[in-house]
């Protein structure tokens, strides 16, 4: 799987994040009163576009409860009665790799054998893969897709001039009248 153009890896993505939302998932986040109308437009379409993100587990530095890292789903969308923090996957590392007692401190056993399988690989960076493409890549039009066959593209998309000539003309109409 190859990693979403741009930013490549959990350490691009969250140094973005810690300098905006302050080490909270941008799904949580919240959109301060001075943020530009882009950013609030497209704060609305995150949970959409969320849903297409997942990440091959590296060095841990991704959300513990709401990045997508074991699967399909996110561990928050699993339990959804169990509290989520803003912890990362590394937390529950230590020198010889999973630290199965911190684990099941806040997941069932079940789970946290299941977590203990999968292996850990600290010297290279966790990589963010989107699930629409069958390589992984990000690739503008499955995004656009995303975007144009979702519900919120008028949240994204605000028409500020008119659809077609014949708006237009209309509009030139009124105008002169």
């Amino acid at each position: 799987m190859f990693p979403l153009n741009g930013a490549t890896s959990a350490k691009e993505v969250n140094g973005v994040n810690k300098v905006t939302n302050r080490g909270t998932h941008p799904i949580l986040a919240t959109v301060p009163y001075y943020a530009s109308p882009v950013w609030r437009r497209l704060k609305l379409i995150g949970p959409q576009a969320e849903s297409y993100i997942a990440w091959k587990l590296g060095r841990g530095h991704i959300f513990f409860w709401h990045d997508c890292w074991m699967g399909d789903t996110t561990l928050a969308d699993q339990f959804l009665q169990l509290p989520h923090s803003s912890i990362q996957v590394h937390d529950f590392f230590d020198d010889i790799g999973w630290n199965i007692d911190r684990l099941i401190q806040i997941v069932p056993l079940t789970m946290a054998e299941q977590i203990r399988s999968i292996p850990i690989t600290p010297h290279v960076d966790d990589q963010i893969v989107w699930t629409d493409t069958s390589d992984g890549r990000f690739v503008t039009k499955s995004a656009w897709q995303l975007v144009r066959t979702g519900s919120n593209i008028q949240a994204v998309f605000r028409p500020r001039l008119p659809f077609s000539v014949g708006d237009c003309g209309r509009g030139l109409y009124q105008w002169m009248w």
